[in-house]
């Protein structure tokens, strides 16, 4: 299963018309540590934040949304340079910031060229997804896939996948 969520991430990086990939699941599966082994597979640089608690984080999201500034100000935050199509940027627990969530947009206009994963947990029992739901209606992809730990379902244009079946979504 671990090659073929790889392969399926490494046509998210090689895709030229690629947005932010918005991960969202229950707490501890694992969207974390498969982030982070992608980015040292697969980029050169791997640029983590993680929101939760973190207001100096936060603040970098508060002044504006402009994805240039706040491109900087992650580079001076992490104190890593980020570059374009070379560093994976992984924004954990961006529920935690509502306008790092509304910076999405901005950096699927004016910034596509940087390889964007917010992370979004959520307990188990609680799979209302403010980003996902979000980036649907802005963005119209053409189909979005929730990963939790409750049955099959669609609502709202979402397919819910159990986390037991993920190999059912990959073809």
């Amino acid at each position: 299963m671990r090659r073929i969520i790889e392969e399926r991430l490494l046509e998210w990086k090689n895709n030229p018309k690629r947005k932010p990939l918005i991960i969202d699941g229950a707490r501890q599966i694992g969207k974390t540590y498969t982030m982070l082994d992608f980015g040292k597979k697969a980029y050169p640089n791997t640029a983590y934040f993680n929101f939760e608690g973190n207001r100096a984080l936060k603040a970098v999201f508060a002044e504006n949304l402009q994805s240039e500034r706040i491109l900087r100000e992650l580079s001076a935050y992490s104190g890593k340079s980020i570059q374009r199509e070379t560093t994976l940027i992984i924004l954990d627990e961006i529920q935690a910031c509502p306008s790092a969530l509304a910076s999405l947009k901005y950096f699927c206009e004016q910034a596509s060229e940087y390889h964007i994963v917010p992370l979004e947990c959520k307990a188990a029992d609680n799979t209302k997804s403010k980003s996902l739901k979000s980036f649907i209606n802005t963005h119209k992809p053409g189909h979005a896939i929730r990963i939790s730990a409750k049955n099959f379902g669609f609502e709202n244009g979402i397919h819910s996948v159990p986390l037991y079946a993920v190999f059912c979504i990959m073809p």
